[in-house]
């Protein structure tokens, strides 16, 4: 299976949030993440499965 890897504006963009956002929630663990050399990567698999749970969360009333 192959692994698309998105650099961190791609993962933010395809979140709809800030890059600020990426790297804060990279850094909670909330988010999986891949360091190529320096650089951070996100599976766009694994961002769109975070994507669906964060859909299918009830929301509190």
């Amino acid at each position: 299976m192959d692994h698309h890897l998105l650099d961190t504006q791609s993962a933010a963009d395809l979140l709809g949030i800030s890059v600020r956002s990426i790297y804060r929630l990279s850094a909670s663990g909330q988010l999986p993440q891949y360091r190529v050399g320096r650089q951070l990567r996100y599976d766009e698999a694994e961002l769109r499965a975070v994507l669906k749970s964060r859909h299918a969360r009830p929301t509190a009333v």
